[in-house]
């Protein structure tokens, strides 16, 4: 549970310990000063998630209830017959109905000028009141406006930093690979904005660390597969043969982590809650995009040069003539 604008952790706590207490009450023995005094039903007299919207003859939102004891019900719908029986949650009036017949069969109708909206916020209300519920902290943590919008800032800050870093990396290591891989990793950083921005998603610090592990994720699936490409170089294969083989070879260990950190997520979403479906659902979109974009865009991209001949020699890979063994 977040909540915003507090200014008083201790108050925050001691409320939300305090169960909501829902109360339908009367005028009867009230006196004159005193309004709605008697208390004539609490939320454990009403069965659990027995109120729901329902509509009269005229369309009209009302609210159907159902109670546990019969008896009860009817001798207070008897007694009150005529006058008004209003509806508390804690010592706020939601609603103060009048009491139209003799119940007898231990349900009723809310009826009055209620749109919809405040028809199901009086059924929420009513089911809510009728839960045994007692919330007990577990953990909390404050964080202000000033210190999120800091973490926020110095997060986005190192990925930035990170990304160039590692962007200069591929480029300086494996030369025209590198920097298709530089090319596939824009794409996918921007392929995955534009997600989040069609989707309407809300960003947090953890969705942004998984985002920022997701372009690690996708680096990494390009360093083994220049790895291996190199390696088929090495033994003396030619610039195609070492092409075709290493990606051949570097496919399934590449869709084997991507496939088992998927599983991963999905466990982390189906039992986490919060800030952990949070990551998890931007890690899983992050692997989906990155298989897209940079293991079958930049090997097509990589097989395309080398076709046009634009990365026909081993050092426009990294590889020195040296290192090349003869067949």
């Amino acid at each position: 549970m977040k909540v915003a604008g507090v200014t008083n952790e201790a108050e925050v706590r001691k409320t939300m310990k305090e169960p909501a207490n829902l109360t339908f009450r009367s005028n009867d023995g009230c006196k004159e000063d005193k309004q709605f005094c008697k208390i004539e039903l609490r939320g454990d007299d009403f069965v659990e998630n027995g109120a729901s919207v329902a509509y009269d003859n005229l369309n009209q939102p009302m609210i159907d209830i159902k109670v546990k004891d019969k008896a009860k019900f009817a001798e207070i719908t008897e007694r009150l017959l005529g006058q008004e029986l209003a509806i508390y949650m804690d010592d706020t009036l939601l609603s103060a109905p009048t009491v139209r017949a003799v119940l007898t069969d231990g349900t009723a109708q809310i009826t009055g000028s209620y749109s919809l909206d405040e028809a199901k916020q009086i059924r929420d209300t009513i089911n809510l009141g009728a839960l045994p519920l007692k919330l007990t902290e577990k953990y909390s943590q404050s964080v202000g406006a000033t210190l999120g919008m800091e973490s926020l800032t110095k997060t986005i800050q190192a990925g930035l930093i990170a990304s160039a870093l590692i962007l200069l990396f591929m480029v300086g290591m494996y030369r025209i690979p590198g920097l298709l891989a530089s090319f596939a990793l824009i794409v996918h950083t921007w392929l995955l904005i534009l997600i989040f921005v069609l989707a309407d998603f809300t960003l947090t610090l953890p969705g942004i660390a998984a985002f920022i592990l997701g372009i690690g994720m996708a680096v990494d699936a390009n360093i083994i597969t220049y790895e291996r490409i190199r390696e088929e170089m090495r033994s003396g294969k030619s610039i195609a043969s070492s092409v075709k083989a290493g990606g051949k070879s570097s496919f399934r260990t590449i869709m084997d982590s991507n496939i088992t950190t998927i599983i991963v997520a999905a466990v982390m979403f189906a039992f986490g809650t919060g800030a952990v479906k949070g990551f998890a659902v931007v890690l899983i979109l992050e692997i989906i995009v990155s298989i897209a974009t940079n293991v079958y865009f930049s090997r097509f991209l990589l097989n395309l040069l080398v076709k046009m001949g634009w990365a026909s020699k081993p050092k426009h890979f990294g590889v020195k003539e040296s290192d090349i063994r003869a067949l």
